[in-house]
């Protein structure tokens, strides 16, 4: 087994374990709506597919809502309430950050920040 498996599973694991639970439904399905709002348009979904199948098998909306507010140092009620731009530009530079240290994810030839494949897989998921 390489270490990217190893690392998604430990991931998966940690969001699971690290509060999800409490998060209401009705909030985690706001915030991921929002979330799914703020991937670009372009071919979301289809990528989003696909990046659904490259993350840990049972990734659900509640998992990737929680690892993208975790990844952003943020928590999911206060992404429901942040103005637009500043939750783009905090993606953004999330994005970019995964990609200066490699925090990847392979999808289709693609090579994605984690962040950027769970909001492309929240937008499929949506």
């Amino acid at each position: 087994m390489t270490r990217r498996p190893v690392l998604l599973a430990l991931v998966a694991l940690a969001a699971s374990l690290s509060g999800i639970w409490w998060i209401r439904r009705g909030d985690v399905r706001d915030v991921a709506l929002r979330l799914a709002a703020a991937a670009p348009r372009d071919g979301a979904a289809a990528v989003g597919r696909s990046a659904l199948q490259a993350l840990p098998a049972g990734t659900r909306a509640e998992h990737l809502v929680l690892a993208i507010a975790q990844a952003l140092d943020a928590d999911p009620a206060v992404i429901a309430e942040m103005p637009e731009h500043e939750l783009r530009a905090r993606l953004r530079h999330r994005v970019a950050a995964e990609h200066r240290s490699g925090e990847t994810l392979s999808v289709e030839g693609w090579e994605l920040a984690l962040t950027e494949a769970r909001l492309y897989a929240l937008a499929a998921a949506m």
